[in-house]
């Protein structure tokens, strides 16, 4: 945010593309799609001069993650983008401040939710009897904590990863060569076993648990090539 509001005040607009960059892709880390919509949408004024500067890792990385957000929302995500990309530059920058505070009330928030369920899990563990634990079975889907890729079977994660690429139901099982009912079978279980609720969450889901490295890593290569 520093340097937002360095470029808002020295009126060096073009210094905000780097860190518009890095909230785009924190927004996507916490599956926040509505938001990652429209900073990408302020992003785009930049990408022309700050897209030949990217490190090649950043820019894989990058156009992987511009990638799954349009396959996750599709029309409605459009309007997002457009949504950032009408404001003026000073507008942009004064938006991307707010989302940055909102994103940051977002990871504490999410950071308190894991940290309030692994103390409860522990206390289940040390105080509460076997018979007063609830079971897997009798937890629902929809209240559960979010449960990590680990939890998928081999097919279930290439199902995953064609979901995460925007195919369609009827491409996964072209790709695959399974059947279309098998891909609704694999689909829906993933969803079960990730306590999401479609494909839009289960993109996120995978975006904010299989690519902490990645974002990691973008944020400090983007920091080197300031």
């Amino acid at each position: 945010m520093a340097t937002l509001r360095r470029a808002r005040a020295s009126g060096a607009r073009a210094r905000s593309g780097p860190p518009l960059m890095c909230l785009f892709l924190v927004a996507l880390h916490l599956g926040d799609l509505p938001r990652a919509g429209r900073l990408l949408g302020m992003l785009g004024r930049h990408l022309d001069v700050l897209r030949p500067a990217l490190p090649p890792a950043v820019a894989v990385v990058f156009d992987r993650a511009e990638g799954t957000y349009h396959a996750a929302t599709g029309e409605a995500g459009a309007h997002e983008v457009a949504w950032g990309g009408h404001l003026s530059h000073d507008e942009a920058i004064d938006a991307a401040l707010e989302l940055a505070r909102e994103l940051d009330r977002t990871a504490r928030q999410h950071q308190e939710r894991s940290a309030g369920s692994s103390n409860g899990a522990e206390s289940r563990s040390d105080g509460a009897p076997p018979g007063d634990r609830p079971s897997a079975d009798d937890r629902p889907g929809t209240g559960d904590a979010p449960r990590t890729d680990d939890e998928l079977t081999a097919r279930e994660r290439q199902v995953l990863e064609e979901l995460v690429s925007g195919a369609t139901n009827r491409e996964i099982s072209a790709h695959l060569g399974i059947s279309p009912k098998t891909v609704m079978h694999h689909t829906s279980s993933i969803y079960r076993k990730l306590s999401v609720r479609g494909r839009a969450e289960a993109v996120a889901h995978h975006l904010r648990h299989a690519q902490d490295g990645r974002d990691a890593q973008t944020g400090r290569a983007i920091s080197r090539s300031r």
